[in-house]
């Protein structure tokens, strides 16, 4: 029945992975990605998931800013941000990188999206600045947690050494004392006179 659960489980992995990007962001790719290393889901296939569900809803946001009127949009990145000039005025300057260093700084992912759709940027252009972020933010996701897995192998088998070490220590003890108790009595007694 478990074995079951699991197949199940990981059969709809990926769409739940996909989903989960669009819905939820990066948090999902810890475990989705924890699970790659240990073999359990395909790391390949988990990129290219990752990869298309980055692309969908970037270009929903992308899709959203094309079509909305200005007002619309600046007072969204109001509300997000706080400010329209700054990223406006960044974006104006540098629209392939602003799209692409979205990726990484908090809060300013979909604004960036909804003004490239709303300056009308190119799609190819945005796409291959989303699709660049992406593939980044995976590849660091990948590296921290590779990395991480790796550093908590090493101390789960350090830690299961110190077990085992404090355990034969505990037991040559226990032992010891056993023997010496025996020997003491057995070879230390006085006969009877």
């Amino acid at each position: 029945m478990s074995a079951f659960i699991t197949a199940t489980a990981f059969g709809f992995a990926y769409a739940g992975i996909f989903f989960g990007v669009i819905l939820l962001g990066g948090t999902v790719l810890i475990p989705a990605i924890y699970f790659a290393i240990l073999g359990k889901i395909d790391l390949l296939l988990l990129f290219f998931t990752v990869l298309a569900a980055g692309i969908a809803a970037d270009t929903f946001w992308y899709v959203i800013g094309r079509r909305a009127r200005k007002r619309f949009v600046f007072r969204f990145v109001w509300n997000i941000l706080g400010k329209e000039g700054t990223l406006s005025k960044i974006y104006a300057k540098h629209p392939f990188w602003t799209v692409f260093i979205a990726k990484f700084v908090f809060g300013t992912r979909i604004a960036s999206q909804l003004l490239a759709g709303f300056n009308k940027m190119s799609y190819l252009k945005f796409l291959g600045g989303t699709a660049t972020g992406t593939i980044l933010w995976f590849s660091l996701f990948y590296v921290f947690m590779y990395v991480a897995g790796t550093g908590v192998e090493a101390t789960r088998l350090a830690g299961l050494r110190l077990q085992f070490t404090v355990a034969g220590g505990v037991a040559a003890l226990v032992a010891f004392f056993f023997i010496g108790k025996y020997a003491k009595r057995r070879w230390l007694s006085y006969p009877d006179a």
